[in-house]
């Protein structure tokens, strides 16, 4: 009815102004219409440039804090959720036995080294006495040998003086016996008054100067076999010192070996030495373990002891979220042919979302997440239903990204990511 009206109506006349009702209708639908085509080409544009996912979170290392030894907690040092920095004290525990046990090992690091110091004197005494000891001996072995050489001398002079003492005897003796058978003849032949009584008086002198002569004879032989005994006593008595003097380079020799011996015996009290030094370097640094100190800047948070509890090393205490933070974007697989690492990235946290930070393509997890499951898919087997996977890429804020919000961001926050690919 309206539109056979419209119909009926007379036409415009021309020139007339059209209705403002209807003149506001064009405005708005021209503004419309290019608000729209401006939309759709932004929309379109970005859609050419950038790949965008809403699955992905903030991340950064969680380190569960431990002690390495064992002990009761004494003090904890840290609130919940407080910030820390590294080499911060956070726990402390009942240090009493682990100061004892570093006492002891002190203690026996202090023999140890007074054993040592009392052996390397022992070397040292026994090393002096024992080459003074030998050197001596083998003077006195020299000596001993020089004095049987002359003692064997002695002898074969003696030797050689009594043969020609012997020799001269026998010659006194056949003289003596020469002149006793002249005086005979001579004082028959005087007796017959043959011959003169001076001749018989020259014979009896003959006669008992051959036999002093004889007598001298025999004292001197006598006299060279004494020399010759005595000579042969000295040799004896040399060779009695040599051999004294062989058996005390023997002992000096077995005193030597002793030096050895104890030096061994050295060696092996500085490593004995060795051995309590380590030791007290393991107590002190066990005692150091009984502080447990945040190993970087961070905030602590999920604590799970209390004063007096006893704790066994290695039992998790505490966390500490490091300050390192990074986002993991887990896009689609279709999605993968344009994301490179270098690409500009556009953030947006869930919790600030006026805020934009600037962030960059890291890397490129070298498989899917379901690869990296417990249980990874086996498609080989059963039904298959084909499901498209999500491949994770690191994203890593830039340096000035984060100003003004240090503290803010956690772990674990949602955020969507923009990568733009042109």
């Amino acid at each position: 009815m309206a539109e056979n009206q419209s119909e009926m109506a007379p036409p415009s006349k021309p020139g007339a102004k059209p209705h403002p009702f209807r003149r506001a209708l064009i405005i708005v639908a021209v503004v419309v219409a290019a608000a729209a085509l401006v939309a759709g080409g932004r929309w379109f544009a970005e859609y050419l440039s950038t790949v965008t996912t809403n699955n992905a979170t903030i991340q950064a290392d969680i380190v569960s804090l431990s002690f390495q030894v064992g002990g009761t907690i004494q003090s904890i040092l840290v609130a919940d959720n407080e910030r820390v920095e590294a080499g911060q004290a956070l726990l402390q525990l009942d240090t009493r036995d682990y100061d004892i046990a570093l006492a002891q090992a002190e203690a026996a690091l202090e023999l140890a080294r007074r054993q040592a110091s009392a052996a390397e004197a022992n070397v040292n005494t026994t090393t002096t006495q024992s080459g003074a000891a030998e050197l001596q001996a083998q003077g006195a072995v020299s000596s001993a040998g020089a004095g049987v050489a002359v003692a064997q001398a002695d002898v074969e002079a003696a030797q050689s003086a009594l043969a020609s003492s012997r020799a001269k005897l026998a010659q006194a003796e056949a003289q003596l016996e020469l002149a006793e058978r002249e005086l005979k003849r001579t004082q028959r032949l005087a007796d017959e008054g043959v011959v003169a009584t001076q001749q018989l008086d020259e014979t009896e002198t003959r006669y008992k100067v051959a036999k002093a002569a004889v007598e001298a004879a025999r004292m001197d032989a006598a006299a060279q076999e004494t020399r010759l005994e005595q000579a042969k006593q000295r040799v004896q008595v040399a060779e009695a010192q040599r051999t004294q003097s062989k058996g005390t380079v023997q002992t000096a020799a077995a005193a030597r070996d002793q030096a050895v011996a104890q030096r061994k015996q050295y060696e092996a009290s500085l490593a004995q030495v060795a051995v309590a030094e380590k030791n007290v370097e393991k107590a002190r640094q066990q005692l150091a373990y009984t502080s447990l100190r945040a190993p970087a800047s961070g905030l602590v948070g999920d604590r799970g002891v209390d004063v007096g509890q006893l704790i066994s090393p290695g039992q998790p205490l505490m966390a500490l979220v490091k300050d390192n933070l990074w986002l993991v974007a887990n896009f689609k697989e279709t999605q993968m042919k344009r994301i490179k690492p270098g690409l500009p990235v556009d953030v947006t946290v869930d919790a600030y979302p006026g805020k934009v930070f600037k962030a960059r393509v890291d890397s490129v997890s070298p498989a899917s997440g379901s690869m990296f499951a417990l249980l990874p898919p086996e498609n080989a087997s059963g039904n298959f239903t084909k499901v498209v996977q999500r491949i994770s890429v690191k994203i890593v804020f830039e340096p000035e990204a984060l100003e003004g919000y240090e503290g803010l961001l956690r772990p674990g926050m949602s955020v969507t990511a923009k990568v733009r690919i042109r």
